[in-house]
């Protein structure tokens, strides 16, 4: 224990190994290591269920959290990645769709992958029951049954 603060060993001759615990509060440490992997260890059993879930409901497109809502600028920043990924455009374009739908990731995937505005990409999620792929897939033929220009 230096300065009155429980430290762990790096040393490879210490009983338990080379990350032993040393000082006074060994028992307390042990214990909250233990419990902070049991607590992992649950949230794993509980994580597949969860994101199966989200999968079934159309919140997971391609790996990507698609059901979000932009409204902090961490979140902002994952949200224009996401668009850009999945409408295959470029950052610039995918912040200028998240700035038309008020940071929604569904509509604005589809106004940067050509849906002409944001009621036409309402339309889109609402005919799919707000489900990305079809969606995308109803934008694309939309586009391919265009005159070409």
């Amino acid at each position: 224990m230096a300065g009155g603060v429980p430290c762990i060993s790096a040393r490879a001759d210490t009983p338990a190994g080379p990350l032993a615990f040393t000082g006074a509060a060994d028992r307390e440490r042990r214990d909250l290591a233990s419990r902070l992997r049991l607590a992992v260890l649950g949230k794993f059993f509980r994580n597949p269920e969860q994101a199966l879930a989200a999968v079934h409901l159309g919140h997971v497109h391609d790996g990507y959290m698609v059901n979000l809502f932009a409204d902090n600028i961490k979140l902002r920043g994952r949200a224009a990645r996401i668009v850009a990924a999945v409408a295959g455009c470029d950052q610039e374009t995918a912040v200028q769709a998240l700035e038309k739908t008020d940071g929604q990731v569904k509509p604005a995937i589809l106004l940067a992958a050509g849906a002409a505005d944001m009621k036409t990409a309402q339309e889109l999620l609402d005919g799919t029951g707000r489900r990305l792929r079809p969606a995308l897939s109803k934008l694309e033929a939309l586009e391919g049954s265009r005159p070409k220009g």
